[in-house]
């Protein structure tokens, strides 16, 4: 229960920053190459796990699709 109380508390703080997006760049560029095990606390309103997921569909995204004719 503490951890969730914490994480909300984080994310509203997030929510009202005009940062953010800077923020999730910068965690982007830190957490490069970090396994995941290692990953912790909100950054730019996401959890690890959001972060992780965020970043494998913007790596999805950014392949680019062979369109045959």
């Amino acid at each position: 229960m503490f951890g969730q109380f914490t994480y909300r508390a984080a994310r509203e703080l997030c929510a009202g920053c005009d940062y953010v997006t800077e923020c999730r760049a910068d965690a982007d560029t830190a957490e490069a190459g970090v396994a995941v095990l290692y990953l912790f606390g909100i950054v730019a309103g996401e959890n690890p796990d959001e972060r992780v997921a965020r970043r494998a569909v913007e790596a999805l995204e950014a392949v680019p699709v062979a369109v045959s004719a």
